[in-house]
């Protein structure tokens, strides 16, 4: 079951795998830790992201949202967007451009542990480089060893001069 990933476009019948996953001890550490998540607030949040945008700044704004799968059956989350258009400090003008920004988690507990994450990520970057000649940024908490490890692991390198202290921001 392992071998055997794929993605699939985010669809509003995936929101009870958004809840439980983002309400999950192994995503929640790291992903929006401080919201207490209904379905309710999962639909307000991720109803644009179904129909492809996000609002930001009052204008629609381009976010692909995934579910990864394990021989079909749903095991996590990636959501990727153009980092300058979410601007999250000045620090992005520096980095190299085009530049895409990627989020992602495995929610599904019993698929830990098994290198989905780095199979994932490597099947991404690989859709990626085909579809995009732009670079990837991931913005991690600093405690988070094993995503931070994935990164390296697939060919992310660290960048060192940005001003937000327990991130660390990785480019490909």
């Amino acid at each position: 079951m392992t071998e055997n990933l794929s993605f699939r476009s985010l669809e509003k019948g995936d929101y009870p795998y958004l809840l439980k996953w983002l309400m999950s001890e192994n995503v929640r550490a790291w992903w929006d830790k401080d919201v207490i998540w209904t379905l309710e607030a999962i639909e307000a949040k991720y109803q644009t992201y179904v129909e492809g945008y996000k609002i930001e700044d009052g204008r629609k704004k381009s976010i692909r949202s995934y579910i990864v799968c394990a021989a079909g059956h749903p095991i996590g989350y990636l959501q990727a967007y153009k980092a300058l258009d979410f601007l999250r400090t000045d620090f992005l003008n520096f980095l190299p451009k085009p530049l895409d920004s990627l989020d992602f988690y495995l929610g599904e507990t019993s698929f830990l542990g098994q290198g989905l994450g780095k199979k994932a990520l490597l099947q991404y970057i690989k859709f990626h480089e085909q579809m995009s000649k732009s670079s990837l940024l991931v913005i991690l908490d600093k405690d988070n060893q094993k995503a931070i490890q994935t990164c390296k692991k697939v060919g992310f390198s660290k960048l060192e001069n940005h001003s937000i202290p327990q991130e660390l921001w990785m480019v490909k």
